[in-house]
């Protein structure tokens, strides 16, 4: 059972559905119409299927990769793709050449020529969906895409595979958050996996934050019922950390909850 299915199930939530995904099945939040996104990693064409009618509400449009990645971590392990890997739910040509993830996929090329107002535009004249951008990761860009008319940005640094060094989505949301709060929505991954993780990136000004292994652990320790007691533990921790917190909603959540250690070993206010 697919974890996308699985998730549907189980917990319905927005949920970001990767263009590349292997399963050549037809649309399937066409029963949970306010649950769905669909992530498009290139720009050749969206996806047919992907409609309101069917139940989707947004395409996310991966920003952070004009290229392929150099992922240590992956070259250690000796991950590549299996020969004549493809993806059934893109075109009947997209067989995979020998080596990393994308490579011989025409429908997994990267545009390294795209601009902001020239793909936001296209993206906008051919559908009805949302538009959000995954892969903001400086105030610079956030105000861009505020420019451009996103509906949503989404604060990620693809976990750290696609360059090393890169801040950590938190510390990013801190500078982000004074620009784009209240002109567009604001979610996040990277590294979430506490409640009260998610509790900080509320307090600091995100409006969603999506994770993933979690669901994943769930998945490989019990199946369907493994992920609901996954996200359930997460969700119960949240809860916790928002009483213990003295908040009995989320709208109560401000970054006068947290404090921020400096150099200095002191704490002082995040704002």
């Amino acid at each position: 059972m697919y974890l996308d299915r699985v998730l549907m199930d189980r917990r319905p939530m927005p949920f970001r559905l990767a263009r590349s995904r292997i399963d050549r099945s037809p649309p399937i939040f066409s029963a949970v119409p306010k649950v769905s996104f669909c992530t498009c990693i290139s720009l050749n064409n969206l996806i047919d299927g992907f409609s309101p009618a069917a139940g989707y509400k947004a395409v996310v449009l991966t920003v952070d990769a004009p290229m392929f990645g150099r992922r240590l971590d992956d070259l250690r392990n000796g991950f590549s793709v299996p020969p004549g890997f493809s993806f059934p739910n893109l075109s009947a040509q997209t067989q995979s050449g020998s080596g990393g993830l994308g490579g011989g996929i025409p429908d997994l090329s990267f545009d390294t020529a795209a601009t902001w107002e020239e793909k936001i535009a296209w993206m906008k004249s051919q559908t009805d969906l949302e538009i959000w951008v995954k892969g903001v990761t400086s105030p610079l860009d956030a105000q861009i895409a505020i420019e451009q008319g996103v509906d949503g940005i989404i604060i990620s640094n693809h976990g750290g595979r696609q360059l090393d060094t890169t801040p950590a989505t938190i510390d990013i949301l801190h500078e982000i958050a004074p620009i784009a709060k209240g002109k567009t929505r604001i979610a996040i991954d990277g590294g979430f996996r506490r409640g009260s993780d998610i509790f900080k990136a509320v307090a600091l000004g995100a409006d969603f934050v999506f994770v993933g292994r979690i669901a994943i652990w769930g998945l490989a320790y019990d199946g369907s019922n493994g992920v609901g007691l996954a996200l359930d533990l997460l969700i119960n921790e949240f809860k916790l950390c928002m009483g213990l917190a003295g908040c009995s909603k989320i709208s109560d959540i401000t970054p006068a909850h947290l404090s921020i250690l400096n150099a200095k070993g002191v704490l002082e206010s995040v704002y």
